[in-house]
């Protein structure tokens, strides 16, 4: 019969009782782990399921092509953020600029400015823009995101005469619109274009579009006809710029203020003149004060308009 020693009996139970511990230990280190991972699955379903971050419910506008609109807004951090960024759906991502769109060192409950800018496509076609933004940290969203929902008006075109051989494109804001031909005398014609008001079915008079003769070129006609003294050049009320159709234009700046003096002796002032390619004609373009749409909008938003209306503008 085998006897046992005293050294034995302890080494075996030594060995035991290290098993047991360390079995123990990881045992801790599996739970220990599993809880953190369940805390942070806990805060983020709480920044995901965080009512409301943002200062409006939504962005909702309307825009011509190429035109830009930009929005304030306000998001509430739910939390200590050490870092964070604001991102876009991908359909709008191409349309849209967040400033700025990065952040650090965000305390829970500061409010944090940030601008959208959105700019219209120039092939949306009667279409919307939709999409949202969010808040998120590290690829993970915090809290809900805002909406955006921009309508882009449609497009009509108008073909032009055997008169004049000029064509152009021109929004519709998705209501009727019709283009006529006024005061055809020699060398000058007059092209309206008009447009539907909004809920109604009344038509008004958007653009004025006089189409003149001319022998001179577009700084000759301008200086002797528009600026004989200088007073418009000099403080920049327009700007002369070459469009991506090739053509040459002088278009208004809104913001800046018409002289007194030049008001009293010449009266209002037109939005655009353009020359044809052969600078054989020279476009005058007016928009009426009581227009339904195009008058109402902001300066920006109307010279954003002129350039992209004039860069359409084709001598067939």
């Amino acid at each position: 019969m085998r006897s046992f020693r005293l050294v034995d009996i302890v080494a075996t139970s030594f060995t035991i009782f290290l098993f047991i511990a360390l079995a123990s230990i990881a045992k801790a280190d599996h739970w220990e782990s599993r809880d953190s991972q369940d805390r942070v699955c806990k805060e983020d379903r709480k920044y995901k399921n965080y009512k409301n971050i943002w200062s409006q419910k939504k962005i909702k506008t309307e825009l011509v092509p190429s035109e830009t609109r930009e929005f304030d807004l306000t998001f509430k951090a739910p939390k200590n953020l050490k870092t964070a960024s604001l991102v876009a759906s991908k359909k709008i991502d191409p349309f849209i600029e967040i400033n700025p769109s990065e952040f650090n060192n965000i305390r829970r409950g500061e409010e944090i400015n940030f601008t959208v800018k959105i700019t219209a496509p120039t092939n949306y076609l009667d279409e919307k823009l939709k999409g949202k933004i969010w808040l998120e940290r590290k690829k993970k969203r915090i809290g809900n995101k805002l909406p955006i929902k921009a309508y882009i008006s449609g497009i009509s075109e108008y073909e032009g005469d055997s008169t004049t051989n000029l064509s152009f494109n021109y929004p519709n804001y998705g209501r009727t619109t019709e283009v006529i031909s006024l005061n055809k005398t020699i060398g000058h014609e007059v092209i309206v274009i008009r447009i539907e008001l909004p809920n109604s079915t009344f038509l008004t008079d958007e653009i004025y579009i006089d189409v003149i003769d001319n022998t001179e070129g577009l700084d000759t006609w301008f200086i002797t006809n528009i600026d004989p003294d200088g007073l418009l050049v000099g403080i920049n009320k327009y700007v002369r710029q070459n469009l991506a159709n090739g053509l040459d234009a002088y278009i208004v700046q809104p913001e800046i203020e018409t002289p007194d003096e030049y008001l009293m002796n010449y009266g209002l002032l037109s939005a655009a003149y353009v020359t044809s390619p052969t600078a054989d004609k020279i476009i005058v373009i007016n928009i009426p004060e009581d227009s339904g749409t195009v008058a109402t909008s902001e300066q920006t938003q109307i010279s954003a308009f002129m350039l992209n209306f004039l860069s359409s503008f084709n001598f067939n």
